[in-house]
């Protein structure tokens, strides 16, 4: 992992990810919360910015369209509405780009 430097490339993409997703949240409502450490990230997914309000529905249906593309996240939290994303560590602002690209295609869509 240190010959590699897995740690700080981990630690670089994942605020690449968020950045990414908070750029995203200005043009989707849906997005109502980022966070995350390294690679691992969560998208809380609301259908009211005020109320926060769970998005599951709309969760399950983003997931089953993200898989259509082949690209597979999960749903976590009480209410299945967060996004987790946890990709493997040769992850690349490359991938994370195209992560996210796919995903503003799906909430366009939804």
């Amino acid at each position: 992992m240190a010959r590699d430097n897995l740690i700080e490339h981990a630690s670089t993409t994942g605020d690449y990810v968020r950045q990414r997703f908070g750029a995203l949240a200005k043009r989707h409502t849906i997005i109502g919360d980022i966070r995350g450490h390294g690679l691992w990230v969560g998208v809380e997914l609301v259908r009211d910015q005020t109320s926060k309000e769970p998005a599951s529905e709309e969760t399950h249906t983003i997931v089953d369209h993200m898989k259509g593309r082949g690209i597979l996240l999960n749903r976590i939290g009480e209410f299945n509405n967060v996004l987790k994303i946890r990709p493997p560590l040769p992850f690349t602002a490359a991938h994370a780009d195209i992560l996210i690209d796919n995903m503003d295609e799906v909430l366009d869509a939804i």
